[in-house]
């Protein structure tokens, strides 16, 4: 039986055994400062990511995201930030080059605003998402394309009320 989910607020990160997944949340709001600092960690190819954003509330946000996710993995590597290696697989997703041994660290991210979650565990394929609850999205049209037909079904069985929460 699992028990309640505790946050805590850590100066660095505790040890990482093979049998748990680690879960980080990141405020994405904060100093001119501190994005500088989280930017000289990015590699090239990030930094022209962010630079292809309009708007500089997102591109904000994206190097943050992207600053904090390497902050976090190099504490669990004990490597510098910058030097991480991440590449991306087909589908777009990030992950790091096993380390000699034959292990990884796998990750994930997803960010929605200004709020970034990140999980983290050796040797395993995983995921995370983090949404803001919007209720005037047209969540049933993105439901119809995107879940599948068990998850419609699903949704649509839901009283008017509940269906928002159980898109979510």
């Amino acid at each position: 039986m699992f028990g309640p989910v505790k946050w805590t607020r850590l100066s660095g990160c505790p040890p990482l055994q093979f049998n748990e997944i680690h879960v980080w949340l990141c405020n994405l709001s904060v100093c001119a400062s501190a994005q500088s600092l989280l930017r000289g960690y990015l590699s090239a190819e990030e930094k022209q990511r962010a630079a292809r954003f309009h708007l500089d509330r997102d591109r904000n946000r994206f190097v943050v995201a992207r600053g904090a996710l390497r902050n976090i993995l190099a504490q669990y590597l004990r490597q510098r930030p910058s030097q991480l290696q991440i590449h991306y697989g087909a589908e777009g997703k990030p992950a790091l080059t096993p380390d000699s041994a034959g292990r990884s660290l796998s990750f994930n991210l997803s960010h929605s605003e200004d709020i970034a979650v990140l999980a983290l565990g050796w040797d395993r394929n995983i995921g995370i998402d983090v949404e803001r609850v919007r209720p005037d999205i047209e969540y049933e049209d993105i439901a119809r394309s995107h879940f599948s037909i068990g998850e419609v079904l699903s949704l649509t069985t839901l009283s008017s009320r509940d269906r928002v929460e159980g898109f979510y």
